[in-house]
């Protein structure tokens, strides 16, 4: 364990599976207010600066303790794999700016998924997401928030009106293994000394959900609908979380603008909780499938035309000798 800039460091050496170039894994406890790690410069060649990120897989957690007791989340036969919601307009007295592209985001993220369930425009509302959210393996909320609303808490805006961190409230412990929440400030929120920041990803954690992915600052749309959507789609390869948020990362990195390519547009983005790997049922192949099917009607067809012009012949008879 070692101590940098008021935060501990507890190292995962060596890559998760064998194959990967990483130099190893990170886990990070902040004792305040946090800062992305993945961002630091290691070095610097050519002026293009090398980031930590090209390195090291880096996660969170709230304390060692809390990262040793995340509970086991066992899906139920009847849970859904991926809920998505996106407001994209908001109340007029909240005086935010619409989310256009982040139903569309949702869109390809859906694929990804066998059971997944998207819901968008006025239906998403905060009764709705208390109602639904925990019935989810994974839920991705495309969103405004502050770390600090009308009440002095942090604050999740939907279409109609607003959640609170102190109106996060479930009985049960939810099946949810993951939540995204993609929305400016939901890693932030206020510092007690001794007891850490209490943000909407903290909230989510003290719920029982193993892990969360939300943002430290106010982030640019469009980067965090690609930030996100690669994500997933190493979600999907069942890579750790920590490993499937550096790939995508890094894949950002590498297609990216030079400007995008500065820390405010990528490194936003952090894990907290459980890395461990959310293994989910594969979506059916539908184009193959229905591939499949028209090539086997043609084969019907085309077999009973066969059968149906060979009936059609007349049999021939053999020529008998009359003596």
């Amino acid at each position: 364990m070692i101590r940098i800039r008021n935060s501990r460091l507890l190292y995962a050496n060596g890559a998760w599976d064998g194959k990967s170039t990483l130099a190893g894994r990170i886990i990070v406890s902040p004792d305040g207010p946090n800062i992305p790690y993945e961002a630091l410069v290691m070095s610097v060649s050519n002026d293009i600066p090398k980031y930590m990120v090209q390195d090291y897989a880096i996660s969170y957690t709230f304390s060692a303790q809390f990262l040793e007791s995340v509970p086991s989340v066992i899906a139920k036969e009847k849970s859904q794999d991926f809920l998505g919601m996106a407001p994209i307009n908001f109340n007029a007295s909240f005086r935010l700016v619409p989310l256009p592209g982040s139903d569309q985001s949702l869109k390809r993220i859906n694929h990804l998924f066998r059971n997944a369930v998207m819901i968008t425009g006025n239906g998403v509302t905060p009764s709705r997401f208390m109602d639904e959210f925990h019935d989810y393996q994974v839920v991705q909320l495309y969103t405004h928030a502050a770390d600090s609303g009308k009440f002095k808490e942090p604050v999740i805006y939907f279409g109609d009106s607003s959640l609170s961190l102190s109106d996060l409230v479930y009985e049960e412990r939810p099946e949810t293994r993951l939540i995204v929440l993609s929305a400016c400030e939901t890693a932030s929120g206020k510092f007690y000394q001794g007891e850490g920041v209490f943000s909407f990803s903290r909230g989510f954690a003290a719920l029982g959900i193993p892990s969360s992915i939300s943002n430290l600052w106010s982030v640019e749309n469009e980067s965090t609908y690609r930030l996100t959507e690669l994500f997933y789609k190493y979600l999907a390869e069942g890579l750790p979380l920590d490993i499937a948020l550096q790939k995508a990362k890094l894949e950002f990195l590498k297609t990216a603008s030079r400007e995008k390519q500065l820390p405010y547009f990528w490194s936003a983005l952090i894990l907290a909780g459980s890395a461990d790997p959310i293994v989910l049922k594969k979506p059916v192949p539908v184009p193959y499938i229905l591939t499949g099917i028209i090539a086997l009607l043609f084969a019907i067809a085309f077999a009973a035309r066969w059968i149906a012009r060979k009936k059609s012949i007349p049999t021939q008879g053999r020529a008998e000798s009359v003596s």
